[in-house]
């Protein structure tokens, strides 16, 4: 009987503690620690979105958020993590502040000088990892979608893999819309891959190829395909923004750097990294 009763008491334990999580995750507003140096322009506009959603405390390190949940001061349902380097944040303090926050959602935005951790480093586990420029518009399409029957693949357990999250968001339907989008590029396959993804969303698209200059009138957006935006990308780039006026343009390059995002900031066009997720692509393209 002892023995049973220990394990009633587990149980009662562990369901109070299931309550609570989906208490916290059904909250209108969460309270989030954002760490790091938010200075840096790379992290810039992913703090923007995150401030859009939440309520947001800032520290330079995870040393002052410890002192903060001990001294309880604050409580936190999220902890985003601006690494700008590899093994930027003590692996000692990033185990005391999980002990303070168990029930806490965590997730890394990397600078430019992470891309290569996951080979060379020691990337944190139990983290949704991003990339600097994936972060704004997954924070903004995923934030939301915790209130929805189908929620962000965010909210699977803390163990769950890229991979896994990824095949969760898969079970969601795509996006959808309507209108024509207007594809920029010099490649046959990727034209149709973009067509493809587009009719998928509802979409009607018209093929621009650089070397045969056409006019498209009252499309919805655009989508150039580039790989940098060096002087001539940036060139194609602005007669392209330039041409579509007054619809909006979405740029896909390979892992863009800072300065080609502000270049395309620059002409009012968005950014989107390549390889790209077909449903944030259908997701941005009203917007």
């Amino acid at each position: 009987m002892p023995r049973q009763r220990d394990s009633f008491s587990w149980i009662r334990k562990r369901r109070c503690r299931s309550l609570r999580f989906l208490s916290i995750m059904s909250s209108p507003t969460l309270h989030i620690f954002l760490i790091g140096d938010t200075s840096r322009p790379e992290f810039r506009e992913a703090s923007t979105a995150l401030e859009e959603l939440a309520h947001v405390t800032r520290f330079v390190d995870v040393e002052p958020a410890i002192t903060a949940l001990e001294e309880g001061l604050l409580t936190a349902h999220g902890i985003v993590l601006a690494q700008a380097y590899p093994d930027q944040f003590s692996a000692a303090a990033i185990d005391r502040l999980r002990n303070l926050t168990p029930l806490a959602r965590w997730i890394a935005i990397l600078g430019s000088w992470c891309e290569g951790e996951p080979r060379s480093g020691h990337p944190l586990p139990g983290v949704v990892r991003m990339y600097w420029h994936q972060a704004a518009v997954r924070i903004r399409r995923e934030f939301p979608r915790r209130f929805e029957v189908q929620g962000s693949a965010w909210l699977l357990p803390a163990t769950a893999t890229d991979e896994e999250r990824l095949l969760a968001s898969l079970e969601s339907p795509l996006p959808q819309g309507k209108g024509l989008v207007a594809i920029w590029t010099q490649q046959p396959e990727m034209e149709a891959l973009l067509s493809d993804v587009c009719r998928r969303g509802g979409y009607a698209t018209a093929w621009l190829h650089p070397r045969q200059p056409a006019h498209v009138r009252g499309a919805l957006a655009a989508i150039f395909d580039g790989a940098s935006l060096d002087a001539l990308g940036f060139e194609e780039l602005k007669q392209l923004a330039t041409d579509m006026a007054p619809a909006p343009v979405l740029a896909l390059l390979d892992a863009p750097r800072i300065q080609e995002v502000r270049l395309a900031r620059s002409l009012g066009v968005t950014m989107l990294a390549k390889p790209f997720r077909v449903d944030e692509l259908l997701w941005l393209l009203p917007r």
